[in-house]
């Protein structure tokens, strides 16, 4: 039987190298485009559709939080917590040798309404310095940056400036005394911060570089200073501190308060942004809200602050109240509290603490 005979197609000649890979590289091409057009269409449209309702209501949080009368609930600042930074750096003067002053804090207390702080200026030139300048921002900022006090000094004339040791000199000392509207923060508390090492000092001077050198005759003198450190002028800076303040000493003082729930307690003062004071006639700004509150703590035993918001017992939130952290069984020993101290009755009443409940008979106020 014969065989089949197969007859195998006539192959095409071969192209040559390149002309190959050509090829091959077209073919590629055209698989690839669309795939990866479509996957940057899904990569683009999807993550931007969340990021703009995001973005959206992130603005309108923030736009709420620095609207005039809106106070924000501790722990709710859009600006990184209610951290105030600044620009340019926390020091800005530079010695005669080229290096940033050393200040360490040492200690802080209440002098009158002023919160004092104790400096220390170690050496860092050769040679010792003067700091002759009639205007020098001094602040102090915790490890985040938020500002605990800040306020600008007159250091010019010989009874005021500040002297920056030399290597064979001892650290100078200089006591600053930030008055009303310069402090941020509680002494008891800045105290207890400074001995853990948590607080940075900064010095701005306007021209930069405002260092003179100390004669040999000079360094016998008196090398601790004390000033006195006026507020920086009133803007959006201070704002935004005065939230800050306010936000960080109420979360600080929610544990103590939270052990007088169920109490009665003398209330001190409540105010928002805005609010009027009949008995004073002044409204009242956040600047001006922290500042009685670290008043009255600082006249008070166990003044704490709270956020009206964070208990039932009151009927309108956003309220920034201070209390005397003395617990009663009822609203009448608050109220003989607040006459032994002859504070006014507009100021001082029996109020019941309750943070989940009916905000009815949590309130007595006394007989003018």
């Amino acid at each position: 039987m014969q065989q089949p005979t197969w007859t195998l197609p006539e192959r095409a000649p071969r192209r040559p190298f390149a002309e190959r890979i050509w090829a091959r590289a077209v073919v590629m091409l055209a698989v690839a485009l669309p795939l990866a057009f479509a996957a940057g269409w899904l990569a683009g449209f999807v993550p931007q559709s969340l990021e703009s309702s995001a973005g959206a209501e992130g603005k309108l949080q923030a736009q709420r939080s620095v609207d005039a009368g809106d106070d924000g609930a501790p722990g709710k600042d859009p600006t990184t917590d209610g951290v105030t930074r600044t620009n340019d750096g926390l020091t800005s003067f530079v010695t005669s040798c080229g290096k940033v002053l050393d200040i360490v804090p040492t200690s802080a207390r209440s002098k009158g309404n002023a919160l004092n702080v104790a400096l220390e200026i170690h050496p860092v030139c050769p040679e010792g310095e003067w700091i002759d300048a009639k205007l020098m921002r001094i602040s102090l900022h915790d490890e985040g940056g938020a500002v605990l006090a800040a306020g600008n000094v007159d250091a010019a004339g010989a009874e005021r400036r500040v002297f920056v040791p030399g290597f064979t000199s001892p650290a100078s000392r200089v006591n600053v005394d930030f008055r009303r509207g310069a402090g941020w923060v509680s002494p008891d508390w800045l105290d207890q911060e400074i001995s853990a090492g948590s607080v940075v000092v900064g010095c701005h001077v306007p021209e930069g570089t405002s260092g003179r050198p100390a004669d040999e005759d000079e360094l016998d003198q008196d090398l601790e200073r004390s000033l006195a450190a006026a507020p920086l002028p009133v803007g959006r800076e201070t704002r935004d501190t005065a939230l800050a303040a306010l936000r960080r000493q109420a979360r600080l003082d929610d544990y103590a308060v939270s052990l007088l729930e169920g109490s009665w307690v003398p209330q001190l003062s409540s105010k928002t942004a805005g609010t009027f004071d009949a008995l004073d006639q002044h409204r009242y700004s956040l600047a001006d809200i922290y500042q009685q509150f670290l008043d009255l703590r600082l006249k008070y035993p166990n003044v704490r602050l709270l956020y009206s918001t964070d208990w039932s017992s009151y009927t309108l939130d956003g309220f920034w109240v201070v209390i005397a952290g003395v617990p009663y069984v009822g609203p009448d020993e608050p109220n003989r509290w607040c006459d032994e101290r002859g504070i006014a009755t507009s100021q001082c009443f029996a109020k019941q603490l309750i943070r989940d409940g009916a905000p009815e008979g949590t309130t007595k106020h006394r007989r003018g």
